[in-house]
C-alpha cells in the first residue's frame, strides 16, 4: 500500500479516531470519579443553609449549624464530623418538612480555638452522602471597644466652629487600623495624630475638627484581628454667631386669617446684639424701636408685627453683631387660606384599641371652599363632591368622618382649598393596637446579656376578654406552651412567667397573646448568650440525668372528705436537676402550670410544690406532672370529695323562767353566722334565649361573715372569681358582675360561694343560644368560575354571611395560603354580613383561588375560582361574516336559519366583533360579502365565518345554497351555489389569525330527486393552520331544523360562546349539551387545527 493511500486513510478515520479517543477518556473520567464522589444513584443530597459560606469567622464558642436533606428513601443516620470527630448534642433536630422526601437539620456544636473543618454525613438504603466543607475559624478576644470621651454628650451646639474629639480605645490584639467618620466622609488621620497607648491594651487618639455649619454627626471605627467596632454616635449642632431659634410661627407652614402677624424668635449671641430685621418674601422690614429686649447676657428675645399678603408668605430674621451676620431658617405664612385645625383626635400621636374613630376638624376660610380631602395612610376617604363640609358660619365649616383604622399606626391628614391655594392640618399619628397588650417585665432593655444557657422572662399583659393563651417566639419559632405560668393579677390584668433556654450568641424573643377579640404583639426583643468558651470549660464526669420521684404530702391518703372548695395541696419532689415546670391536673384538665419551686434546706435535690386549688362539688381528681432534663413523670391520682354543707334552720330556744327573754333571744337568732345569701339579678329569669356569644351576668350576694371563695359554673367547669367581687354601700352586702362566653345552644351557669359558717349555690340559670352554622361564603369578584386577566395582582372580593363573629379568612392560590385575616370591620345586616376583599398575586397561567372562613361554629370553603392570567397582548381585532338562509321557496322553507343569524349577530357584537351579515341572500349576495369578508381579513387578527341553511354534499364537495339556486340535477352546484372551500381557502391567507368557520347547514336535503344514498351530510374538511371548523353534526349526517325559534345547535353555541372558556371547551361543551337534547340523534363535530388559544368570552 503506497504512502499516499495511507495518508489518504489517516485523513478519512482521523476525525473519528479523535471523537473515540475523546470518548474513552469521558468514560474513564466518569468511573474515576462517579466512586470517589460518594454520591450513589438514590443517596441523600446535602444542602449547606447555615453557615453559607465555605470559610467564616466567629468569636463565639457554640454556634447552629443547618443544612436541608434531600432522601427519596426514609434517612437511616445523620452525623456531623468536626475535625474528623463525630459530635453529638442534644439542641439537635431532624425534622420532615416535605412529603417525606426533604428533611431539614440542624444541630449546636462547641468549636475548638483556631479553624474547625466541619462535614454532615448522612446515610439511606441506597447510600452514605459527605456534604461539603465548612470552614469556621474560631477567633480569640473581641473588636476594639471605642468610647468617645469629648464630646461627651450625644447631641450638643458648638457655636466657635472646632471641636477636640477626644477618643479612647480598648483593644487586646493590636489594631490594624483607625479612622474618624464626619457627616459619612472618612477623615484622614495624620501621623501626628496616631493613637497613644495609655496601657497595654488601651489607646488615646484625639483630633481638632473643623465643623460644618448646622449637624455634624461624628463616629469612631477601628479594626483588630477579630474585626471592626464602632463608636456611638455624636452630634454636634454648630449654629453660626448670632444663633436664632424660632417662637412664632412655630412651624414651618403656618396659616392664619389675620393679616396683622406676630413674628417672635430668641436670639443668643456671645457679643452685643446690634440689629434684627424681618425679610418678608424677599424685602427687609424697616427696623422698629422696642423691638428687641435684653432676657440677660446672651440672650434676647425679638418681636415684630407685621402685615401679611393675601397668600403664601415667606419670612426669615438676619441678625448681627460684631462678628458679622446671621440669618434664620424661613417660615411659610399662608393668609386667607384655610386653616385647618383638628378637634379630634386632638394630639398628634395618640393610642386606640377600637378599630374605628370619629374624626372631627373645623376649617376657617374667609373665602368659600373649593374642595376638602381627608387623606388615611395616604389614600382619600373624604373628598368633594361625594361629601361636603357642614358650614358653621360665614367662615367656618365642620368636617366629621367615621374612619376604619388598620392594625398598626395611621396616619390622617386633612386638606383644604380655597381660590387662594390650598392648606392643611398637621399629621395625626393613631396607633390601632390590637387587645391584649403585652408589656415586658424582665428582660427590662433589649441587648440584655446573658451569662448561662437560660432566661427566665417575665411579662405584663392588659385584656379586657378572658386571656386564652401566650405563646413565646424565639428566634422566629413557636416554642412549645410547656413551663408557662399565665396568673390573673385581677379583672383585666395577667402575668406571663416562663424559663427558656437561649442559644450562644443573639436571640430574638417575642410574646403574642390571645383573646376573643384577637392576638397581640409584644416588642421584639434581643438577649446576647455568653456561657463562656469551650476551652474554659473543664471536663467533667457524664451523669446520666434521671427522672423526677414525686411523693404526696398533702392529700395523705388515696381518698378523702373535705367540706371546704379550698384545698392546700403539697408535693415533695425528688431531683437531682430542678424539675422545668409542675402542672397540676383536676378532673383531667390543666388547673395551673408553674415554673416556680419552694427549695428545701435539708438537702440538695429536694424540692417542694405547694398551691391551693378550687374543689368542685362532688369529687374531684387530682394529679401533678414534673418534668426536668429526663423526661416527665405523673403523680399518683387522689380523689377527694368535696361536700357542700346544708345549712339548717335553728330552732327558737324554750323559754324558761330563768333563761334569756324572747326579744332578746330574737336578736341573738339574728346575728347567728349563717352561709351566704346568692340573689341573681342577671340573667333574672331562670330560663332566656339569647342570640349573642358573650354577656354580662350580675349578682348581689349577702354575707355576714368575710366571703372565702366564690366560684362561677358555666356549663359545669369552674372558675375562681373572687378578685371581681365588690362591696356595696350596705354592710355585709357584695356585687359580682363577670363576662361569659356562651356556646351554641343550652348553657348553665350558677354561683357557688363560702364563708366561715358554710357554703350555698346560687339558683341555676339557663340561656340559650340558638345553634350557630359555619360561615356562607359567596363570590363578588371574580363572579363566574373562570375568569381571564391581565394584570399579575388582581383584588378578589366575597360576601361571608355568619351569625357569629367571624374568627379568620383564608386565601388560598393554588393550594398555598396567601394571605390571612383576623381583623375585619363591624359586620352588616343582611345577606352580606362581612365584605371581604383582598389583593392576591398570581402566576401566569391557570390559578386556581379559594376562600376558608371561620367562624365558632366551624369553617366553610367557598368554591373555587380557575383565574387565567395572560400577559397583555396586542389588542384582538375581531370580524365576522354571518349568513342566514331560510326561503327557498314554497316547498323548502325553512324556520329557523334567519333566526340564528340574527341570534349569532346579537352575541358576536358584545363580544367585540365586527359584523357583516346577510340574510335570505342570492349567489350573488353571498360572493359579494364573501369578497367584502375576504378584503378585510388582513385589517384583523380573529376572523369567524358562520352559515346557517341548506348545504350539500356532492362529489366529496361540500356546498352551500343561495336561496335563488336552480339545483336540477348534480352538476349545477358548481354553477348554482358556493362551495365551502371558498371560506376555508381565504383563511389560509392569513395563517397566523385565529380563523373560526360554523356551519349549520346539514339540513334534510331538498333535492331528494337526484340525490342516492351516502351522499347526505356533509364531507369532513381538512382545516388549514389557524383555523378550526365547527360542523352542527357528524360527517354524513343531517341536522334537524329544530322546533324552536332556533336550531338546537345555535341555541346551544351561543350558551358556551359567552362563558369565559377556551374556543375548543366552546364547542365541546355545545356538543354534550345538543347529544342530550337530541338522545344522541345529533353529534356536533369539529376540526382543529389552531395554533394559539382563543377566549370568545374574557
Amino acid at each position: 500500500m503506497g504512502k499516499s493511500a495511507i495518508n489518504s486513510c489517516n485523513m478519512k478515520f482521523k476525525p473519528w479516531l479523535n471523537s473515540l479517543s475523546r470518548l474513552c477518556i469521558l468514560i474513564c473520567v466518569i468511573l474515576i470519579v462517579l466512586p470517589l464522589s460518594g454520591q450513589q444513584p438514590g443517596s441523600p443530597v446535602i444542602i449547606w443553609e447555615d453557615p453559607v459560606l465555605t470559610d467564616s469567622k466567629t468569636n463565639q464558642s457554640a454556634v447552629n449549624i443547618k443544612a436541608r436533606i434531600e432522601s427519596k428513601f426514609e434517612l437511616q443516620n445523620v452525623e456531623v464530623l468536626v475535625n474528623n470527630v463525630p459530635v453529638r448534642s442534644e439542641k439537635r433536630e431532624l425534622t420532615i418538612i416535605a412529603d417525606k422526601a426533604s428533611y431539614s437539620f440542624t444541630q449546636s456544636i462547641s468549636l475548638q480555638p483556631g479553624k474547625n473543618n466541619i462535614v454532615i454525613l448522612a446515610a439511606n438504603a441506597k447510600g452514605v452522602t459527605y456534604s461539603g466543607k465548612r470552614v469556621i475559624n474560631l477567633l480569640f478576644g473581641a473588636v476594639p471597644e471605642i468610647k468617645i470621651v469629648n464630646p461627651a454628650l450625644k447631641d450638643s451646639l458648638n457655636i466657635i466652629g472646632t471641636v477636640l474629639v477626644r477618643v479612647e480605645i480598648i483593644s487586646r490584639t493590636a489594631l490594624r487600623d483607625y479612622r474618624m467618620i464626619q457627616n459619612g466622609k472618612s477623615l484622614t488621620i495624620l501621623s501626628v495624630e496616631r493613637p497613644v497607648r495609655k496601657d497595654s491594651i488601651t489607646y488615646i487618639f484625639e483630633k481638632k475638627l473643623e465643623l460644618q455649619n448646622g449637624s455634624n454627626i461624628i463616629s469612631v471605627e477601628a479594626e483588630n484581628i477579630i474585626g471592626t467596632g464602632s463608636s456611638g454616635e455624636r452630634n454636634i449642632l454648630f449654629s453660626r454667631e448670632p444663633t436664632v431659634k424660632w417662637i412664632l410661627p412655630s412651624s414651618l407652614n403656618n396659616f392664619t386669617n389675620s393679616e396683622v402677624y406676630t413674628v417672635r424668635a430668641e436670639i443668643v449671641t456671645l457679643f452685643e446684639l446690634q440689629n434684627a430685621l424681618v425679610n418678608l418674601n424677599g424685602a427687609l422690614l424697616p427696623e422698629d424701636k422696642g423691638e428687641i429686649s435684653k432676657v440677660n447676657e446672651g440672650k434676647y428675645i425679638f418681636e415684630k408685627n407685621i402685615h401679611l399678603a393675601p397668600g403664601k408668605n415667606s419670612i426669615f430674621i438676619q441678625t448681627g453683631n460684631a462678628k458679622g451676620l446671621a440669618t434664620s431658617s424661613s417660615r411659610f405664612v399662608g393668609y386667607l387660606f384655610p386653616v385647618v385645625s383638628m378637634v379630634y383626635p386632638s394630639y398628634r400621636d395618640s393610642i386606640m384599641t377600637s378599630g374605628s374613630i370619629l374624626l372631627k376638624a373645623e376649617i376657617d376660610s374667609k373665602t368659600p371652599l373649593q374642595s376638602v380631602r381627608l387623606y388615611l395612610n395616604g389614600k382619600v376617604v373624604f373628598g368633594e363632591p361625594s361629601k361636603k363640609p357642614v358650614q358653621k358660619d360665614s367662615v367656618t365649616y365642620l368636617v366629621e368622618s367615621q374612619l376604619q383604622l388598620q392594625a398598626g399606626t395611621n396616619t390622617i391628614y386633612l386638606e383644604a382649598k380655597n381660590t387662594l391655594g390650598k392648606s392643611g392640618s398637621e399629621k395625626q399619628k393613631i396607633i390601632w393596637q390590637v387587645e391584649p397588650f403585652v408589656l415586658w417585665v424582665t428582660p427590662s432593655s433589649d441587648n440584655t446579656t446573658i451569662p448561662s444557657g437560660t432566661v427566665n422572662i417575665k411579662a405584663s399583659i392588659k385584656s379586657k376578654f378572658d386571656l386564652q393563651s401566650v405563646r413565646v417566639n424565639l428566634n422566629d419559632s413557636i416554642l412549645t406552651d410547656e413551663g408557662g405560668v399565665i396568673t390573673r393579677v385581677d379583672n383585666d390584668n395577667y402575668t406571663y412567667e416562663r424559663n427558656i433556654r437561649i442559644n450562644p450568641g443573639q436571640n430574638t424573643i417575642q410574646l403574642d397573646a390571645g383573646n376573643a377579640k384577637g392576638i397581640g404583639y409584644s416588642k421584639s426583643l434581643k438577649v446576647v448568650g455568653k456561657p463562656g468558651l469551650a476551652s474554659e470549660i473543664k471536663p467533667v464526669s457524664r451523669v446520666v440525668p434521671e427522672l423526677p420521684v414525686l411523693s404526696w404530702k398533702n392529700p395523705l391518703t388515696e381518698r378523702s372528705e373535705v367540706n371546704q372548695p379550698s384545698l392546700d395541696i403539697r408535693m415533695d419532689i425528688g431531683s437531682k436537676e430542678k424539675p422545668d415546670s409542675i402542672t397540676v391536673y383536676l378532673n383531667g384538665k390543666v388547673l395551673e402550670k408553674s415554673a416556680g419551686l419552694n427549695r428545701v434546706e435539708k438537702e440538695n435535690g429536694s424540692y417542694v410544690f405547694k398551691s391551693n386549688i378550687m374543689l368542685n362539688p362532688g369529687d374531684n381528681s387530682i394529679y401533678l406532672t414534673a418534668r426536668n432534663i429526663a423526661g416527665t413523670v405523673r403523680s399518683k391520682e387522689l380523689n377527694v370529695k368535696y361536700t357542700v354543707p346544708v345549712v339548717a334552720a335553728v330552732a327558737p330556744p324554750e323559754t324558761k323562767p330563768d333563761s334569756v327573754p324572747v326579744m332578746m333571744a330574737a336578736v341573738i337568732s339574728k346575728v347567728t353566722p349563717s352561709s351566704p345569701d346568692i340573689t341573681w339579678i342577671t340573667p333574672s329569669r331562670p330560663k332566656s334565649d339569647i342570640d349573642q356569644n358573650s354577656g354580662t351576668i350580675r349578682a348581689r350576694i349577702k354575707s355576714h361573715e368575710n366571703l372565702q371563695s366564690l366560684l362561677v359554673y358555666v356549663n359545669g367547669t369552674a372558675s375562681e372569681e373572687l378578685s371581681k367581687v365588690l362591696a356595696s354601700d350596705t354592710q355585709g352586702e357584695y356585687l359580682i358582675e363577670k363576662v361569659i362566653n356562651f356556646q351554641p345552644g343550652e348553657n348553665n351557669i350558677y354561683l357557688v360561694a363560702s364563708n366561715t359558717a358554710g357554703t350555698s349555690k346560687s339558683e341555676i340559670r339557663y340561656l340559650t343560644n340558638p345553634p350557630t352554622n359555619p360561615p356562607v361564603v359567596s363570590w363578588a369578584v371574580p363572579a363566574n368560575p373562570k375568569a381571564i386577566v391581565n394584570s399579575e395582582i388582581i383584588t378578589i372580593e366575597a360576601c361571608i354571611k355568619t351569625a357569629t363573629t367571624l374568627k379568620t379568612v383564608q386565601i388560598f392560590v393554588n393550594g398555598v395560603q396567601q394571605a390571612s385575616e383576623m381583623m375585619f370591620q363591624n359586620p352588616q345586616t343582611g345577606d352580606c354580613s362581612y365584605r371581604f376583599n383582598k389583593e392576591v398575586i398570581l402566576k401566569e397561567g391557570d390559578n386556581s383561588v379559594f376562600i376558608i372562613a371561620s367562624n365558632f361554629a366551624g369553617s366553610t370553603n367557598s368554591e373555587r375560582r380557575l383565574i387565567r392570567f395572560e400577559q397583555a397582548m396586542t389588542t384582538e381585532k375581531r370580524l365576522a361574516l354571518v349568513i342566514g338562509n331560510a326561503d327557498y321557496g314554497s316547498s323548502n322553507i325553512l324556520k329557523n336559519p334567519v333566526n340564528d343569524a340574527n341570534l349569532i349577530e346579537g352575541t358576536l357584537k358584545n363580544l367585540g366583533f365586527v359584523i357583516i351579515k346577510r340574510t335570505n341572500a342570492s349567489k350573488n349576495e353571498m360572493m359579494e360579502a364573501l369578497r367584502d369578508f375576504s378584503k378585510q381579513l388582513t385589517e384583523y387578527n380573529v376572523a369567524l365565518f358562520y352559515y346557517a341553511g341548506h348545504g350539500i354534499q356532492v362529489d366529496g364537495q361540500n356546498y352551500l345554497i343561495p336561496v335563488d339556486a336552480q339545483l336540477k340535477e348534480k352538476s349545477d352546484c358548481k354553477w348554482e351555489a358556493v362551495p365551502v372551500n371558498y371560506i376555508v381557502e381565504e383563511f389560509e391567507r392569513v395563517p397566523e389569525n385565529i380563523n373560526i368557520v360554523i356551519l349549520d347547514a346539514c339540513r334534510n336535503n331538498p333535492f331528494r330527486s337526484w340525490v342516492r344514498g351516502g351522499e347526505e351530510g356533509f364531507r369532513a374538511i381538512n382545516p388549514v393552520s389557524g383555523t378550526i371548523v365547527s360542523f352542527a353534526t357528524s360527517e354524513g349526517s343531517t341536522a334537524a331544523d329544530g322546533s324552536g325559534s332556533n336550531g338546537t345547535f345555535t341555541e346551544e353555541l351561543v350558551k358556551q360562546i359567552v362563558i369565559p372558556q377556551a374556543v375548543s371547551s366552546v364547542f365541546i361543551n355545545t356538543r354534550k349539551e345538543v347529544m342530550r337534547r337530541t338522545n344522541n340523534a345529533q353529534r356536533p363535530q369539529e376540526w382543529n387545527m389552531l395554533t394559539g388559544e382563543f377566549y370568545f368570552a374574557k
